[in-house]
């Protein structure tokens, strides 16, 4: 981990010192065996001689990681070697192998099923049609890769994408929309861009304005593509620039300036090697030779061009183009009959799992109205039986009323009877008592005085007596037919 760290801090400064830190950390993994490890630094040798222009030695490399890759099945990492093959053929100006690998790459996507990687693919399929002069097909793939980000909202790569579409538009002759999507790419770089995104956005802005003879604010452009290429510490990347620059210089009759970037980038083309730049320096070349009257250079330069382009377009490529489009479409047609098939069934699995949950919905409706109706029921009948208890209830205490109010009656009658006895027993024994105390005093003899004071004092305790004569209390234990019962 150590060891990768210091080479991707290193490497854009120092190539070789940062080589040998890789060079230590495949030697570890070799020893340990690592077979991820050792496709993956195989993979980043690939891309060190690829910059370097050893396609030779970096073919060598990414087929020995495809191997790797391969034999242990580490499938993501098949579409990165794939790549790395498409854009080494794409240097080598093989764009009939680029165009196979690319598509390849694009399978392998396809079947991981992330946007984001299937935009690349699309993206860098475009690129190759580009170079080949393919501009309709070429618009084609950028559009899938525009719209595909567009719809999956995926901010990584839309400014390449929308300078790719500007690129084309302007080669078409169609300025004004290839300058509205150079300027999107820079209205987009605003809010989030890297210096790699920055750098596409300067360039597609300043190629629109030189297309469009603005040649003040195209070199504007290039100059600040250019410093941030130069930040980047990337020799590949300025060589770009340095060509534009070039040819915006061509178009003010700046020819001193315009040779010497030309100088400059065709000085960097020799460890950067890209087949596609070479061709344009040589149609600059020939220009520019051209504005100066050196016929003889023009003649050379022409001659050179001519040889590049008969090898990029020779019969034998455009054949195996042909045939590696014509595959790529057969793939895609058998890709799309997969999918529709794949999307026939997930739809008739859908069907199946919607009915399924349309019977499970009805039955659990149907059971909540049997249980609400169960309900329903229920309350019913609690109140018809609520009802019925009530009203025995009220018939009961009405009942009672009825006896109450009758033991009342018979007990007011039976105190009145006992208060006027009470009344003639208590006036009985007045008189009685008045009457033997007259007698004490009319009789001399001892005994019968005897007998009437004991006759007095039985009086006396039957008139203490008929104090129990009290008069009962009323009943009072009459229910209101307002309380109910209820169950």
């Amino acid at each position: 981990m150590i060891l990768g760290s210091l080479y991707c801090e290193i490497s854009p400064y120092d190539i070789e010192k940062a080589k040998k830190y890789l060079d230590l950390r495949q030697k570890d993994a070799l020893m340990l065996r690592d077979s991820f490890k050792i496709s993956e630094n195989y993979l980043v040798y690939g891309e060190i001689f690829i910059d370097q222009g050893k396609f030779e030695e970096a073919e060598k490399i990414l087929f020995k990681a495809l191997g790797v890759v391969q034999r242990n099945k580490y499938d993501r990492k098949i579409k990165l070697i794939f790549n790395q093959l498409a854009i080494m053929y794409e240097r080598m100006g093989d764009y009939d192998k680029a165009l196979d690998y690319h598509f390849k790459s694009l399978r392998s996507r396809i079947s991981d099923g992330s946007s984001v990687e299937i935009s690349v693919a699309y993206n860098n399929i475009g690129w190759t049609y580009e170079n080949l002069r393919d501009y309709e097909r070429a618009l084609e793939f950028y559009n899938k890769t525009y719209f595909l980000k567009k719809k999956e909202n995926i901010s990584w790569g839309m400014i390449i994408a929308l300078v790719n579409k500007s690129n084309i538009h302007n080669i078409l002759g169609e300025y004004d929309s290839g300058f509205l999507y150079a300027k999107q790419a820079i209205d987009f770089c605003k809010s989030n861009c890297t210096p790699s995104d920055m750098y596409e956005a300067r360039m597609g802005i300043g190629k629109s304005y030189l297309v469009q003879n603005s040649a003040d604010s195209a070199l504007i452009h290039f100059s600040k593509a250019l410093e941030i290429a130069n930040g980047i510490k990337s020799n590949r990347l300025v060589i770009e620039p340095l060509i534009y620059l070039a040819k915006a210089n061509f178009s003010k009759k700046q020819l001193t300036a315009c040779l010497d970037y030309l100088e400059r980038a065709n000085f960097l083309l020799q460890t950067n090697y890209s087949l596609a730049h070479e061709l344009l320096i040589y149609k600059t070349y020939s220009d520019v030779y051209k504005e100066l009257g050196n016929y003889q250079l023009v003649a050379e330069y022409l001659q050179r061009q001519s040889q590049l382009e008969s090898k990029l377009y020779s019969g034998s490529i455009i054949k195996n183009v042909a045939e590696a489009s014509v595959s790529a479409i057969d793939n895609n047609r058998k890709v799309t009959i997969d999918t529709q098939k794949e999307l026939l069934t997930l739809k008739e699995n859908a069907i199946a799992q919607q009915r399924v949950i349309t019977i499970i919905s009805v039955v659990l409706l149907v059971l909540l109205v049997l249980v609400a109706l169960m309900l329903w029921y229920a309350i019913r009948t609690k109140g018809r039986i609520n009802h019925i208890l009530n009203k025995r209830v009220k018939e009961r205490t009405r009942e009672l009323n009825l006896r109450n109010d009758e033991l009342n009656r018979l007990a007011l009658e039976q105190s009145t009877i006992l208060e006027k006895l009470n009344q003639q027993v208590r006036a009985f024994t007045v008189t009685l008592s008045g009457l033997m105390h007259v007698a004490e005093k009319d009789v001399q003899d001892p005994l019968a005085i005897a007998y009437l004071r004991k006759l007095d004092k039985e009086i006396s305790k039957m008139k203490n007596k008929t104090s129990l004569f009290l008069k009962p209390e009323a009943v009072t234990n009459k229910t209101s037919p307002k309380e109910e019962l209820s169950v």
